[in-house]
């Protein structure tokens, strides 16, 4: 049962292929015969009026025609190939001439950085090596032998920093100090929070026997 139906979904299939070839197939040769119909026949008619009436030159214009096809095809492949050719090279030279031109920027930059990195560092060594002596020479004149303890200290501060603090920077120092008065008033005690308490003070006088109307006005003498 499935093989017959497979031999009729293959024969619905073939007669799909053959009816879409007799389709293309008329399509062509209605094609054809509508340029054979509108253009080939006129021609053809035009062609044989034209040897008819003017023999010569007919026989001239096809012998012409058929000794200059192969140099007006030559021509036409060859200026097709010139232009495709210098088209090629001009976008393969310029693509050559931009990165030639790029690569050679790039190295004199790169050439310029060195140099500038050089420089650097030679005027930092002897900004650095001048510093150093006039420091010694400042040491040693203002505190003697002790000058060169001195001055061993600091340079090595002015070189590697002051590791002996954390805070060796007078801002850093200064945000450290602030942070800690901050810290400080933040742990004291808030003026609302305390309770006052009152004092029990003993009264020493004497209590008067009867009591004072204090509505009543105070008469003295």
């Amino acid at each position: 049962m499935a093989r017959s139906r497979s031999r009729l979904e293959n024969g619905d299939h073939d007669d799909d292929l053959y009816a879409y070839f007799n389709k293309s197939v008329t399509a062509v040769q209605a094609h054809a015969d509508h340029f054979e119909q509108e253009y080939a026949r006129p021609a053809l008619r035009t062609s044989q009026e034209f040897f008819d009436e003017r023999p010569i030159a007919a026989t001239f214009i096809v012998i012409f025609s058929f000794l200059s096809f192969i140099p007006v095809a030559s021509f036409l492949g060859l200026s097709l190939f010139a232009v495709a050719s210098i088209t090629i090279i001009a976008l393969t030279s310029t693509i050559i001439a931009s990165a030639t031109v790029v690569l050679t920027l790039l190295s004199l930059l790169i050439l310029t950085l060195m140099m500038t990195l050089a420089a650097s560092a030679v005027l930092t060594l002897s900004g650095i090596s001048l510093y150093s002596f006039w420091s010694l020479a400042n040491l040693v004149r203002e505190h003697g032998r002790t000058g060169i303890s001195r001055w061993m200290e600091h340079m090595s501060t002015c070189i590697f920093g002051d590791l002996s603090t954390p805070y060796s920077s007078p801002r850093l120092r200064e945000i450290h100090d602030h942070d800690a008065e901050w810290s400080d008033s933040e742990d004291a005690p808030n003026e609302s929070d305390v309770k006052l308490e009152p004092l029990d003070i003993p009264y020493h006088g004497s209590e008067p026997d009867t009591p004072v109307n204090e509505d009543e006005p105070t008469t003295f003498g």
